[in-house]
């Protein structure tokens, strides 16, 4: 998303995830973007403006513990989350653990900042450089949590094992604030959710689901390298009944399972009915694919009059003041 003189992003291989159901009020900027259990994203933050700027991080109400400097014209800057010196840990959407573990917690000081990237960003001026010295805390991994809570299906943000930072920092910088901490310059929010229960909420369009193509050995005509020629302006010739062909269809055959009819709450409910009916959405899918697939047609030869034819700035960690 791009908000006034920054522009902040989260990419996965290498592409920005597409964002969807943009709002701006105020100084805040959100969106919906969809997650994928397993996968590795960054942080992707660019300065736009005539100030160097200060952007802090949070992934699921965890902060990391040291913001970045963007001086002016830094483009694309990743911001890591570090661990120790000249170490840095990777970013992973992941699947909540859920357990029946009677001593797992079954409440959640995190829980109304599950599902949320929060990327803080305020104006700052340069006054030196500091010696450069390591973080000496860094965010932890959820454990596993009740099934009571549930938070089954969701993601969550995890962080990865320790690497090795190819472009160590070597010094810090002290800044003074243009903007209050309290009053940002911009606050960007990207709401990370799973696929399936951002289109069961109607925030992503649902997949179209593509007819199956009929193989040559179901189709008769295409076996033989040819073409059946249509006559719109005849009616099409009605199968018989008889002990030796069977009544055809060669419409594409769907399937259609009305869900349950579910009340949508408030807050977490909200979302626990959006998994539902995602769930229920993707069985209907499956079920007609199957059922096209399985669909098998008999054809009674017969001679016909119609001849067919052939087809064929070196950026530095910051310092809070």
């Amino acid at each position: 998303m791009k908000y006034r003189d920054c522009e902040i992003y989260i990419a996965c291989d290498g592409r920005p995830l597409d964002e969807y159901d943009v709002q701006v009020e105020g100084n805040v900027i959100e969106c919906y973007v969809a997650s994928e259990s397993g996968k590795v994203f960054e942080i992707k933050c660019s300065n736009l403006s005539s100030h160097a700027l200060v952007v802090n991080t949070a992934v699921d109400g965890r902060r990391f513990s040291r913001p970045i400097s963007l001086r002016l014209g830094s483009m694309n800057k990743s911001h890591f989350c570090e661990d120790g010196e000249g170490g840095l840990r990777s970013l992973m959407f992941s699947n909540i653990a859920i357990t029946d573990d009677d001593s797992a917690p079954k409440k959640l000081p995190w829980a109304n900042n599950l599902g949320l990237i929060e990327v803080t960003v305020v104006r700052t001026r340069i006054e030196h450089t500091l010696p450069w010295s390591p973080v000496t805390a860094n965010i932890e991994n959820f454990g596993p949590i009740h099934e009571t809570v549930k938070k089954g299906g969701l993601h969550c943000v995890s962080v990865g094992p320790r690497t090795v930072d190819p472009n160590p920092a070597r010094s810090l910088v002290h800044v003074t604030y243009i903007d209050q901490l309290s009053a940002p310059h911009i606050i960007f929010k990207f709401k990370y959710r799973p696929r399936a229960i951002l289109q069961a909420q109607g925030i992503i369009q649902l997949d179209a689901i593509e007819p199956q193509r009929r193989s040559a050995s179901e189709d008769p005509h295409a076996a033989r390298g040819v073409s059946q020629p249509l006559r719109p302006d005849r009616p099409q010739k009605r199968p018989r009944r008889d002990s030796s062909s069977s009544v055809i269809d060669l419409t594409d055959e769907t399937v259609v399972i009305k869900p349950p009819k579910v009340k949508i709450e408030d807050g977490d409910n909200a979302e626990d009915a959006a998994a539902l009916r995602a769930q229920i959405r993707a069985l209907q899918r499956k079920l007609n694919q199957k059922r096209m697939h399985k669909t098998q047609v008999t054809v009674k030869k017969e001679s016909s009059p119609i001849q067919a034819g052939q087809m064929d700035e070196d950026i530095i960690d910051l310092t809070e003041d």
